[in-house]
């Protein structure tokens, strides 16, 4: 999970890849971990398996308190089964 900041111009940006991320998402259940999907959404928790095939999660973070998800991405991505 990555962080828009802003836009520098129209091709390039400024990206958060880790630190807290603050007021972006409301509802999070401090200590538990988020993840985002192979569609980039964000925050998954827990994550489901699809009803067939496969898909692809990697865990991004943990909340920190309701409001505030301490990035720390994982490099492994992990494979769920349906």
């Amino acid at each position: 999970m990555l962080k828009y900041l802003k836009e520098i111009t129209s091709t390039k940006a400024v990206i958060q890849f880790d630190g807290m991320v603050k007021n972006t998402y409301t509802g999070l259940v401090a200590g538990k971990t988020y993840f985002v999907d192979a569609n980039g959404q964000p925050p998954l928790t827990p994550p489901s398996p699809p009803i067939s095939g496969k898909t692809y999660i990697q865990p991004i973070g943990v909340a920190m308190d309701a409001n505030v998800l301490k990035l720390n991405p994982s490099k492994q991505m992990i494979i769920l089964h349906g």
